[in-house]
């Protein structure tokens, strides 16, 4: 766990406050995390996912990956006449997910996060620091009026990250910024959809076409206990919750075009009872991220989620496409053109999924290490006789 360094600024950031900061940050050009360089300053723009058990913000008592708290002293009514009295800070490690890949986070960083909603009111846990800071409660003329106000980073935030990557050991390319007290990454508020992270889209992936495998049912999932990463037992099936994010280079949707996941393409033919007639789907491997840590979730898959696209009327022409690919026609016997449907499934970035596996922990550069240890992370990797299931979760996370 790192403590957060404020108010010293990074070289590659102005000296003209947050807002003069924004400001650049926004004008940097975005790199993909597939495309980073060592040492190479760069900003790139994704998702947030737990690396470590999330903290709990001093005052406001909320789960997050990072926080900043303010106690500050109401002058008058106004929003802005008040004097800071108490500030505290704290961040854990956590990962950035763009479209090709992750990036850790680690060490000193500098938030330039948006405050919600305010000054609050303050508990009485904030009372009890200020009395461990001896500040007065009181004035002669009455009790002094006492506000917080908190920062937070979360799970499933969308961030722009500008730091100095280095590459981590491993079999595979990982990258990482670590913040120093000199040279923090800094940390800002993204709004941008997962699909526009990046200035250009990747490159399409051609998909691996997988067999469909059987596992569970939802009910039978549903009704099986939660186990945080942190809990995870080799061997034993278990059932996580969390937010998804990218492993490997998101594949493309050929009906959609979304860069997504994972994808199921199913086309129906109408008439005297519906009839699959083209289905196409790719499930890569992933990553999986609750409030204690992240594991990897690799096929075969009995993909379980809903639905997020479907008709009969106006088709879109990709649509066509696949048919003719699989040489169906879209004319009858006499003529006539046959009626279709379709249904597309897609696994995004951020979504949160419910996963049953079997876990083992594994040698992976994206897990976590101790002394003098290699880094391991638990995977929840399926086979033909014991798939991994996935499901829609749309439960919070904290």
């Amino acid at each position: 766990m790192a403590a957060l360094l404020v108010g010293a600024p990074a070289w590659y950031l102005s000296r003209f406050g947050s807002r003069g900061q924004r400001r650049e940050i926004e004008a940097w050009e975005i790199t993909a995390v597939s495309a980073l360089r060592e040492a190479v300053p760069a900003r790139v723009r994704g998702v947030v996912a737990a690396r470590e058990p999330l903290l709990t913000s001093k005052i406001g008592g909320e789960t997050c990956v990072a926080y900043q708290a303010a106690i500050v002293e109401r002058r008058d009514s106004s929003d802005y006449n008040h004097e800071r009295v108490w500030f505290g800070t704290d961040a854990s490690s956590f990962f950035v997910t763009d479209e090709t890949g992750t990036v850790a986070i680690t060490g000193n960083l500098q938030m330039l996060l948006y405050i919600g909603g305010g000054t609050r009111d303050l508990p009485a846990v904030g009372y009890d620091l200020l009395a461990e800071q001896n500040v007065r409660l009181n004035d002669p003329w009455g009790p002094r009026r006492f506000q917080f106000r908190e920062r937070l980073l979360r799970v499933g935030d969308r961030v722009s990250v500008v730091g100095r990557p280095a590459r981590e050991p491993g079999p595979a390319p990982h990258f990482a910024m670590n913040g120093t007290e000199l040279d923090p990454v800094v940390v800002m508020d993204d709004d941008e959809a997962a699909q526009a992270l990046l200035t250009r889209p990747p490159p399409p992936v051609a998909p691996l076409e997988e067999p469909r495998a059987h596992g569970p049912s939802r009910r039978a999932i549903a009704g099986r206990e939660t186990t945080s990463v942190a809990a995870l037992a080799e061997g034993e099936p278990a059932k996580i919750r969390g937010v998804a994010a990218a492993r490997e280079p998101l594949v493309t949707s050929p009906v959609s075009g979304r860069a997504c996941i994972g994808y199921r393409i199913t086309i129906e033919r109408l008439g005297h009872g519906a009839s699959p007639v083209v289905r196409r789907e790719a499930w890569p491997s992933f990553f999986v991220a609750d409030e204690t840590g992240t594991a990897a979730v690799e096929g075969p898959f009995s993909i379980l989620l809903d639905p997020d696209d479907g008709g009969w009327a106006d088709l879109p022409p990709s649509v066509y496409a696949l048919l003719e690919e699989a040489k169906v026609p879209v004319t009858g016997r006499f003529g006539h053109v046959e009626e279709f449907r379709f249904t597309e499934t897609l696994l995004e970035v951020g979504d949160r999924v419910g996963v049953l596996g079997r876990p083992s922990l594994e040698v992976d550069p994206a897990g976590r290490s101790a002394f003098r240890e290699p880094p391991r992370l638990f995977v929840l990797r399926g086979s033909e006789q014991e798939a991994v299931a996935v499901v829609d979760d749309d439960a919070p996370i904290g």
